[in-house]
């Protein structure tokens, strides 16, 4: 439909409950107009501001293949044969560490091997991390034995330019349940302390703003957050505090006055 040259939008509302009384429409309502007669030029991804388009056009030629969504990955697996074996009774559990493993019996609050592996999740209704012999973990994951980010699956209503609740960066020899996202690997910490600023950074999330409407936060999510490097060889001063680097991406992708103004006054700061 957004590539549809004779469609266009007549007008959005965000909050569904001012059109339609005591409904809760995740996403709001849009009044669209299509007639084969007129030639409006193709959407391609809707906006609700004019200066998020501009920026989101000036952005499109450095995503496609290279963007954040290509380090986003999802929950660490079990190696289930080994862990039915040992464990007959979740014989049949999906292969995904579910929000609720962390209170499985194959779990401990200290490591039990030199090998085991520390996995995040809520535990006792708080965020937590409990060990797993390396024995029950699906360890063709290559980001297990690296650095990543994690941050929650879930996050906010989506509302533009929101912080990012709590985003933290794990060690190698981790993983994360159901309940968050990665980003990664990364081979160094210092690769993984850069990226965790980028991720704060208000260009990043002014992006990720294009896509995350509602509180779902999934790796397609990042896919108009241009992808950076995170060595000390980038182009990109990591040493430099969130707000400097943010000045840096501007100049880099050559946002105007307007569109940095725009950011810097729809967009959350995070430290």
């Amino acid at each position: 439909m957004l590539s549809d040259s004779h469609f266009k939008i007549l007008m959005y509302e965000g909050d569904a409950s001012t059109i339609f009384p005591n409904t809760d429409i995740k996403g709001g309502v849009v009044i669209s107009y299509r007639n084969t007669m007129d030639e409006f030029g193709a959407i391609q991804t809707f906006t609700i501001y004019p200066q998020l388009n501009t920026i989101l056009k000036r952005i499109l030629q450095f995503v496609e293949n290279n963007s954040l969504a290509e380090l986003a990955f999802v929950a660490t697996k079990f190696n289930s044969e080994n862990l039915f074996r040992d464990f007959s009774h979740y014989e049949g559990h999906e292969r995904r560490m579910s929000s609720n493993v962390l209170s499985f019996d194959c779990f401990h609050s200290e490591k039990q091997n030199r090998g085991d592996i520390q996995i995040y999740g809520i535990y006792e209704k708080k965020r937590s991390f409990r060990y797993i012999s390396y024995e029950y973990v699906d360890l063709s994951d290559t980001n297990i034995q690296k650095y990543k980010i994690i941050m929650p699956k879930a996050d906010g209503n989506g509302a533009f330019g929101s912080i990012i609740t709590m985003p933290e960066i794990l060690p190698p020899a981790s993983g994360f349940t159901h309940t968050f996202l990665g980003l990664g690997g990364f081979e160094t910490k210092d690769e993984a302390k850069a990226a965790l600023k980028y991720i704060k950074t208000k260009f990043a999330r002014a992006l990720l703003g294009v896509l995350k409407v509602t509180q779902d936060l999934n790796a397609d999510k990042w896919k108009y957050v241009p992808l950076q490097d995170f060595t000390p060889t980038s182009d990109i001063d990591w040493s430099k505090p969130i707000a400097e680097i943010d000045r840096q991406l501007y100049k880099k992708y050559g946002l105007t006055p307007d569109e940095i103004k725009f950011i810097e006054t729809h967009v959350k700061e995070m430290k």
